[in-house]
C-alpha cells in the first residue's frame, strides 16, 4: 500500500485506518485459507478489496499518473483484479 503519510489532511486518517482494516483483512484471510473456509475465504476477500478500493479513492490522480487506468472507483485497473 502506499505510504499514508504521502497522504493529504483528512486522506491521511482515513487511509491509516484503511492500512489497519487491510492488515485486519489478510490475517481473516490467512485464518480462513489455513481452515479451508471458503465462505470465510469468499467473504474477506470481498471486504478485502473494498478496503483496497476505497484506500486507491484517497488519491486516485495520483495512482492513475504512476500506474495508468482509471483509478480505484470501477475502472478495470490491475487493483480490481483481486
Amino acid at each position: 500500500m502506499t505510504r499514508t503519510r504521502a497522504l493529504p489532511g483528512d486522506a491521511k486518517d482515513k487511509g491509516e485506518g484503511l492500512n489497519k482494516a487491510v492488515l485486519a483483512d489478510l490475517k481473516k484471510l490467512d485464518k480462513s485459507a489455513k481452515a479451508k473456509d471458503a465462505d470465510g475465504v469468499k467473504t474477506t476477500s470481498a471486504d478485502l478489496r473494498g478496503h483496497v478500493m476505497a484506500f486507491t479513492d484517497l488519491e486516485p490522480e495520483k495512482l492513475i499518473n504512476k500506474f495508468g487506468g482509471g483509478g480505484g472507483g470501477g475502472s478495470g485497473g490491475a487493483v480490481e483484479d483481486l
